[in-house]
């Protein structure tokens, strides 16, 4: 079975390489409302980024990656609201990286919680952080325990949702690598005077 590339709702604005540098993704995508969005996250310095359309990063030796999902905000909906069911949806369409090869039927959302950062104008932002543990299907019909950390927020009509994750047997030892990149994610409205790195806490 050939596997086409997932689909992530990512429109890319940029040409070239989202990486600003070793360790940190800066890119621009649009939004739902046309509007430009500004996104960063860290990453382990030894993983790679992926070519593409998309925004993903990986260790391609342990299977831990990142990657980038965008989904328009359900009309009459508020972000603060949007039920987990939602992001789990998201997460595992048939179009994306983890439902190619059958739907995702074991999963548990095991911590979310809501949390209000500040973004350099000043203003709040809320982010969704979620962690989870799920079975997943591979190319040859395995299942495959993975556990993923998320971050997601909405900006210009849009949800974007980073996700983390590795394989189940790798957790305790990649938790510190997933838990950085979570915290590390921002969305923001671009601007003229573009974000340097990823805004810490």
């Amino acid at each position: 079975m050939i596997k086409k590339r997932a689909e992530s709702g990512v429109q890319r604005i940029g040409k070239g390489s989202p990486m600003f540098k070793p360790g940190s993704i800066l890119d621009a995508v649009r939004s739902a409302d046309g509007s430009a969005v500004d996104i960063a996250f860290a990453y382990p310095k030894e993983w790679s980024v992926s070519e593409g359309p998309n925004l993903d990063v990986r260790n391609v030796r342990t299977s831990d990656s990142a990657f980038l999902l965008v989904a328009a905000m359900p009309a009459g909906e508020t972000f603060e609201a949007l039920p987990k069911k939602f992001f789990t949806d998201l997460l595992f369409r048939a179009e994306g990286k983890y439902g190619a090869y059958g739907g995702v039927d074991d999963f548990a959302v095991t911590q979310s919680e809501l949390t209000n950062l500040k973004a350099p104008s000043g203003a709040t932002q809320p982010y969704r952080r979620i962690s989870m543990r799920f079975d997943v299907l591979t190319y040859n019909q395995n299942t495959v325990r993975r556990r993923a950390l998320l971050s997601a927020t909405m900006v210009g009509g849009s949800v974007y949702v980073l996700v983390a994750s590795c394989l189940g047997s790798r957790y305790k030892e990649a938790l510190a690598d997933l838990a950085e990149i979570q915290t590390s994610f921002r969305a923001l409205t671009a601007s003229r005077v573009r974000l340097q790195e990823p805004q810490t806490e």
